[in-house]
């Protein structure tokens, strides 16, 4: 996972049969912001950049069919099918005050 704003990479074990913003959960610090974990709300969005996934239904007021075929999705919202690399496309708490 990369987080540009950071410029910092952090490598976790996904679980095959669960969103990736679970699975990040057991990291400490996780630099991808949570909100309601069901696709309503858009704070998790993220670009895969490699690897793939399945995706569950996201609301299509903050997930476009462009989002889509650009590969931008809401982390609570994929499942990997192989290794991913995303970049952090959500702002974090500490960027929103700002």
């Amino acid at each position: 996972m990369v987080d540009k704003a950071k410029d910092t990479e952090v490598a976790f074990d996904a679980k095959s049969d669960q969103p990736v913003l679970l699975s990040i959960r057991s990291v400490v610090g996780s630099p991808i912001p949570v909100g309601c974990k069901g696709g309503g709300c858009g704070v998790c969005k993220v670009r895969v950049l490699e690897g793939n996934f399945s995706a569950k239904r996201m609301s299509k007021a903050h997930i476009s069919e462009q989002d889509l075929e650009e590969n931008v999705v809401l982390a609570c919202r994929i499942i990997p099918e192989t290794d991913l690399k995303v970049e952090i496309l959500a702002e974090t708490p500490e960027e929103d005050k700002s």
